[in-house]
């Protein structure tokens, strides 16, 4: 995954690294549900869009009231759909508290449990690959075949390939047989409300918290404070981060840039042309580098 370019920082590559280094032991780093899947699920998890209608009737009976088996595969989140797939969601309301409770067992089925057919799991190359490359990367996959051991296509053969998906982008395949020989599956589990608390979060950069910073990085910070919509919020971690961690603030801003510029759709880079005191003290940060030249010019 690393040489197809995938950001090692994203929950995707490391739930699938946990999943093939660990021995099934609980993800216990995944504390912090990502800000973009927080937006992502409160937005639409009540939407017909995240489960057929007539799959959450059938399963009333197996999930208790407040307990939904959610597909997010149409909400443009991608690492939230490479790292987790289906999940179950816990909802529910105290006051004006809203709790979310992220539930999931990583692992690799053989069966699609939203139609039965038969699931292929592998990672999405990139568009800007070369065809002689991806030429070459199909020369170099293994040939043996993975029977396939139970349901409908029990008997069939897996095998290491790569295809061309309906939008045109090329799926590296990995047989599900050998995905569960070198692997061990393991849980998830995770949550968040809708009070977002900025003390708290930035309560957890202290030294202290070195479990937490461990597994929120820079990377994975910047790419959290994109999705915090209040500029005064960005900007008060920002500065807790120049005051408390003076030797990563650059680094954080750095990615924050970075992937704002990277971005297709909303958050984009031009974003920062409504946020004068965010765009500052960005630039602030930047000065002298290639990047401060991305900035945009600060509405007032």
């Amino acid at each position: 995954m690393k040489k197809l370019g995938e950001d090692h920082h994203s929950w995707k590559f490391k739930f699938f690294a946990h999943f093939l280094s660990g021995g099934g032991e609980a993800m216990t780093e995944f504390t912090q549900v990502p800000m973009d899947w927080q937006n992502a699920i409160r937005q639409n998890w009540r939407k017909t869009s995240s489960i057929r209608r007539d799959v959450m009737k059938a399963q009333k009976a197996k999930y208790p009231k407040g307990k939904f088996r959610i597909k997010p595969y149409n909400w443009g989140v991608e690492d939230l759909t490479g790292a987790l797939g289906h999940f179950d969601l816990t909802y529910s309301k105290k006051s004006k508290t809203e709790t979310y409770l992220i539930e999931d067992y990583y692992d690799f089925p053989y069966y699609d449990e939203s139609d039965g057919l038969l699931k292929d799991h592998g990672a999405t190359l990139p568009p800007s690959l070369p065809k002689w490359m991806s030429d070459k990367l199909i020369s170099l996959l293994p040939t043996r075949g993975y029977a396939v051991p139970e349901g409908k296509s029990a008997g069939s053969n897996q095998k290491f390939k790569i295809v061309q998906k309906n939008n045109g982008s090329l799926l590296l395949t990995i047989p599900t047989g050998w995905l569960r020989a070198n692997g061990k599956a393991f849980n998830v589990s995770a949550s968040f409300n809708n009070q977002f608390n900025i003390e708290k979060y930035i309560a957890a950069f202290d030294e202290e918290s070195y479990v937490f910073w461990e597994a929120l990085d820079e990377d994975d910070l910047a790419h959290d404070l994109i999705f915090v919509k209040s500029e005064a919020q960005q900007v008060k971690v920002f500065n807790h981060l120049k005051a408390k961690r003076p030797a990563e603030v650059v680094d954080v801003a750095k990615y924050f840039v970075e992937d704002l510029v990277a971005r297709t759709s909303p958050p984009t880079i031009a974003d920062l042309s409504k946020k004068p005191a965010l765009t500052n003290l960005l630039r602030s940060f930047l000065n002298g580098t290639p990047l401060a030249s991305k900035l945009p010019a600060a509405k007032k």
